[in-house]
């Protein structure tokens, strides 16, 4: 008699799967996940994981231009402005300590943010 091994496949290739599911729905992530009958807080985690598992590049910083809006007057500006490749624009306060203000920017270069 012989053997037969099935292959079961693995966790990721089953979120895989279900990430290749819900792209080709159409549904929103929740409706999908109550749909399928799977955990919305497990999908989030393992479509970032894969996400990140798939990326082969880093995020690269873009080059910045400043380009003052009026002549220096010696005031202090108020905010800093920054637009997202999305379109948006984040206003930030420069009273905020500089290490808050380089994680918030490190967090709006993130896929994730």
């Amino acid at each position: 008699m012989s053997e037969t091994t099935i292959k079961r496949p693995s966790k990721a290739e089953q979120w895989a799967g279900h990430i290749k599911g819900w792209e080709q729905s159409k549904l929103s992530q929740p409706e999908y996940c109550k749909q399928s009958g799977i955990g919305y807080a497990a999908f989030v985690y393992w479509r970032g994981r894969l996400s990140k598992d798939n990326q082969t590049t880093k995020a690269k910083f873009a080059s910045v231009t400043v380009k003052p809006n009026k002549p220096a007057t010696g005031e202090v500006p108020k905010s800093i402005q920054i637009k997202l490749v999305t379109g948006h624009v984040v206003y930030i306060p420069t009273h905020l300590p500089v290490n808050d203000i380089a994680a918030l920017i490190s967090a709006l270069g993130s896929p994730y943010a």
